[in-house]
């Protein structure tokens, strides 16, 4: 009854339960001071914590927003913190050639143990293949050779970083071919190789089943010809007449372009555009074997990255400071005159203790790497054994006196 007296039942839409009394704020400036004292006495912790200490106090309506315009422009948090799940980009159009043997794609594609090479032509889709002994970088450029020599070189190759070697690399550069090394996920990589490869995978596991033959290469065979023979989605067309100009080919590119578009849009439904950077961006350092927790991040100038030869993510196989200069090392005897290292076996008409003597006195000076006059050495502790007859005078005098003779 006494809510039917002081408020209209038309008017009321919900009640609200609350179980703490907090400070109501007015203005935006007087809200705006006090969230940035709680983010600065936090130590620029995130936005949930910093939202949860404000509301447990204070109550404004537009107050997470606020907090989060203030942490994107703190430059504190910019300097030292950085994004632990990366967003996903959108993927970008790809590179489209306009004729067949213009541009390859190269990639190692494994069936069982059996590694193959294989090489897509990018505007037919053709593709062709050659087994490889080994995955070694002279047997795939004996490969690369091989097959172009069947199909004529391209003038550019796509390849990942697989491939980024010397021999390969001074191959192209001197047959004019220009390379380009990619990652995986790169928006210009080679996905299309790699959708020829599971659909190889596929027409191999119905070969086996069907029992077609025993041999993996006839295997093989068999399903890239069924590939280059079938009709492929992207320009509706078989590879095979397109690589080889039978029929009309003219309204290819356009098709590429509007399947690639369609696969784009579809594919980048859930990703987030990539954001301009102007001058400068926030990289964070690898960690350091010795210093792991020394991580900082620090900034990094954006430089040109040249289209034409683009390299990611390469580590050189062996660090240059682990090279070291070559020895010369002559037959021909030197003049100058080399002391001789006494050897650890001796074998004198001397008493066998002051013999086991010698012999681990000289092995304690092996270690420290230094030298003894050997002929000098052994008349001394002959003159010593025959003027001493008492073994136990003749060692200690062994042990006083033997470092006279050390060069």
């Amino acid at each position: 009854m006494l809510i039917r007296k002081l408020f209209n039942p038309d008017q009321i839409n919900k009640f609200v339960k609350c179980s703490k009394r907090v400070t109501d704020i007015n203005s935006t400036e007087e809200c705006k001071l006090i969230l940035l004292k709680i983010h600065t006495e936090s130590i620029h912790r995130g936005t949930w914590e910093n939202f949860e200490r404000f509301k447990r106090q204070f109550y404004f309506k537009n107050a997470k927003k606020l907090l989060e315009e203030i942490i994107d422009n703190c430059h504190t948090c910019n300097t030292n913190k950085y994004d632990r799940i990366s967003p996903k980009y959108k993927y970008e159009m790809l590179t489209i050639p306009t004729k067949s043997r213009e541009e390859y794609a190269a990639d190692i594609f494994h069936v069982d143990t059996l590694p193959l090479l294989t090489i897509l032509d990018r505007f037919s889709k053709f593709l062709v293949h050659e087994e490889l002994k080994d995955t070694n970088s002279s047997t795939i450029l004996t490969s690369l050779k091989s097959i172009f020599a069947k199909i004529k070189q391209p003038r550019k190759l796509v390849m990942e970083t697989d491939f980024d070697n010397a021999n390969i690399r001074d191959y192209c550069l001197h047959n004019s071919i220009t390379m380009r090394f990619t990652i995986p996920n790169n928006h210009n990589g080679i996905s299309d190789l790699n959708a020829a490869h599971r659909t190889l995978s596929e027409i191999i596991r119905i070969l086996r089943f069907e029992k077609f033959a025993n041999n993996i290469n006839e295997i093989m065979l068999k399903a890239v010809a069924t590939y280059n023979s079938s009709i492929h989605s992207s320009h509706e067309q078989k590879p095979e007449d397109v690589f080889f100009n039978k029929g009309d080919t003219s309204d290819i590119k356009q098709k590429l372009i509007s399947y690639k578009n369609k696969t784009n849009n579809r594919a980048n439904i859930n990703r987030v555009d990539k954001p301009k950077l102007n001058g400068k961006q926030y990289v964070l350092n690898k960690p350091d074997r010795k210093y792991r927790d020394k991580r900082k991040p620090e900034r990094y100038k954006l430089r040109h990255v040249d289209e034409n030869y683009k390299i990611d993510n390469t580590h050189d196989k062996i660090h240059p400071r682990f090279i070291k200069p070559y020895r010369k090392f002559t037959k021909e005897p030197t003049t100058d005159v080399q002391p001789q290292r006494v050897r650890r076996n001796f074998h004198y008409s001397i008493p066998e203790v002051i013999r086991k003597e010698a012999v681990r006195t000289l092995k304690n000076l092996r270690g420290r790497k230094e030298f003894l006059r050997a002929e000098e050495f052994r008349n001394w502790v002959s003159e010593v054994v025959a003027g001493i007859p008492d073994l136990q005078n003749s060692i200690k005098y062994f042990n006083n006196n033997y470092k006279s003779f050390i060069i």
